[in-house]
């Protein structure tokens, strides 16, 4: 039984096993609620693919899940909720899943909608009109979460300024000081400029731009390494990457070194000296990576995608870049061979990350939206 002493919330959202930014944002946000003694939960995972190269197709499996989720929704007891909170996906047949199960929600129960959004709608879609509606009657009389102010255009004024939440996402920090220090004076052995390309092997996650700007950088002479981490999504990307690798005499500079656990992960940012976030995807909204990578002290260098803007302070704990370029990644990334340069961005990205994005500094402001 939920206990009606405390705010009751439905909370519907994508979750881990499958590992990306959104299901490892939304499983933070569930715990924090969780271990608040002022909420009770009970929580709906939403996402229904098994693994990385599921997410975002339909598939009758899929759409055997979705219809016994729309049976549990219809029997579901709502009149002991306070809140609803939902992830909603932004496009595709997900936002239609999601359209469905809000409205049935609404329907049956007269509880305040949180949405809290961690991908954008795609801009075109607002020019048609079965996809206008749904986006329309999706944000509307709902309290909305946002990761940047960037992102309040992608509204397209359907939601008043009163009812929008900017909230960047956060993470667990998992880095004492201690060990933050003794990954500096372990860098400075460093033989070779250590380059880091870590995201599930998409192409419009930017890694041919990455492996373009290796050969730029091995012709000019820097010395290099990148390391490539992620779980590829199909087998052409996967072939395209090494025949490129192969074709161009990167071999000795480029290291693919697959899906990475957790402690695999940080491993990775201890020796790396820079971030690479070379990202075109339309739905992009925050780049969880780039707040790993400052709290290990990590200068990042960025596409403009999303809200990147507000967290990347350029010239200062990283580069953004206006145009997604190998020539301009080069251009950045030869001005942080100077050491001493790139420590200092290193240390301000990390000081930049503890002042802004931890959990507790995240959960201060998401809790309030409950109230």
């Amino acid at each position: 039984m939920l206990n009606t002493k405390r705010n009751n919330i439905l909370f519907l959202s994508p979750l881990p096993p499958v590992i990306y930014g959104s299901a490892l944002s939304s499983k933070m946000c569930l715990d924090c609620l969780r271990s608040d003694l002022d909420f009770s939960v009970n929580n709906i995972k939403l996402n229904f693919s098994k693994n990385i190269s599921d997410v975002g197709k339909f598939g009758f499996k899929k759409l055997i899940y979705f219809l016994k989720l729309l049976i549990k929704i219809l029997f579901l007891k709502t009149n002991q909720y306070d809140f609803i909170y939902l992830v909603p996906s932004t496009s595709g047949a997900s936002l239609i899943r999601d359209f469905l199960v809000l409205k049935i929600l609404k329907f049956k129960c007269k509880c305040k909608v949180i949405l809290h959004l961690r991908s954008q709608f795609l801009v075109r879609n607002f020019n048609n009109v079965f996809w206008d509606f749904l986006i329309k009657n999706l944000l509307k009389g709902n309290r909305i979460i946002l990761v940047g102010s960037e992102l309040i255009p992608n509204l397209n004024g359907y939601v008043p300024a009163s009812n929008i939440f900017i909230i960047p996402n956060g993470i667990i920090s998992s880095l004492s000081e201690e060990s933050y220090n003794k990954i500096k004076i372990t860098r400075k052995n460093n033989s070779s400029l250590n380059l880091l390309f870590l995201s599930n092997m998409y192409l419009f996650k930017g890694w041919k731009i990455v492996l373009e700007t290796a050969l730029i950088l091995k012709n000019s002479n820097v010395r290099f390494k990148i390391n490539f981490a992620g779980q590829w999504t199909d087998n052409t990307s996967e072939k395209e990457f090494f025949e490129y690798v192969d074709n161009h005499g990167l071999n000795s500079f480029v290291k693919y070194v697959g899906s990475v656990s957790f402690d695999e992960k940080n491993e990775l940012f201890s020796s790396s000296d820079v971030f690479l976030f070379p990202s075109e995807y339309k739905l992009e909204t925050f780049g969880r990576v780039i707040i790993e990578a400052m709290e290990y002290g990590i200068p990042v260098i960025s596409n403009n995608v999303g809200s990147v803007k507000s967290i990347i302070k350029h010239g200062i704990t990283g580069f953004i870049l206006e145009q997604n370029k190998p020539e301009l990644f080069h251009y950045f990334i030869s001005k942080l061979v100077d050491d001493n340069f790139r420590n200092i961005m290193g240390q301000n990205g990390r000081d930049h990350f503890l002042n802004n994005y931890t959990k507790d500094k995240f959960y201060s402001k998401f809790k309030n939206v409950f109230l």
